[in-house]
């Protein structure tokens, strides 16, 4: 799935948790790839 098109499936869920899409997006690139850098940006 493409960054884009996870942002449309996962954007009414950031929102049903009161979650940044781009702090979402950075969890999903963290679990698909394991590496911390994902985070760099959407995490403080």
């Amino acid at each position: 799935m493409s960054e884009e098109q996870a942002a449309e499936w996962l954007a009414p869920f950031a929102d049903e948790v009161g979650a940044a899409l781009e702090r979402v997006l950075a969890a999903r690139r963290y679990a698909a790839t394991g590496d911390l850098r994902s985070l760099q940006g959407g995490y403080p």
